[in-house]
């Protein structure tokens, strides 16, 4: 299984005492034979929000049909009136090839 944290968010509370923090971690979660699993992870603790994170991206993990090791065909996104494309099949050696929407995915180099 390989985990990757995309995001962690701070939101705070404020209280008679002072400040509360709480996080937020948005976990990925695959096996590199075509399940992924996507899920927000919430905690007062960071490493907390990263394992819950991570438990529920292994609970709702769904199958990914694949052409060798990429994806066979590209995935568009609609918001509103835009309609661009966000994961596109790459060719070797990289796996995935994100569009402008989908950047923060991408893996660093």
């Amino acid at each position: 299984m390989t985990e990757k944290v995309v995001f962690i968010n701070r939101s705070s509370k404020v209280v008679k005492g002072g400040r509360r923090f709480n996080f937020s971690a948005l976990v990925v979660v695959g096996d590199r034979r075509g399940r992924v699993g996507i899920a927000l992870g919430k905690a007062s603790e960071v490493a907390d929000a990263i394992r819950r994170g991570g438990e529920l991206a292994r609970n709702q993990m769904v199958s990914v049909s694949l052409k060798d090791v990429t994806i066979p065909h590209e995935v568009f996104c609609a918001y509103g009136g835009a309609k661009s494309c966000c994961v596109r099949p790459r060719p070797e050696p990289a796996l995935l090839r994100a569009g402008r929407f989908a950047r923060f995915w991408k893996p660093p180099a």
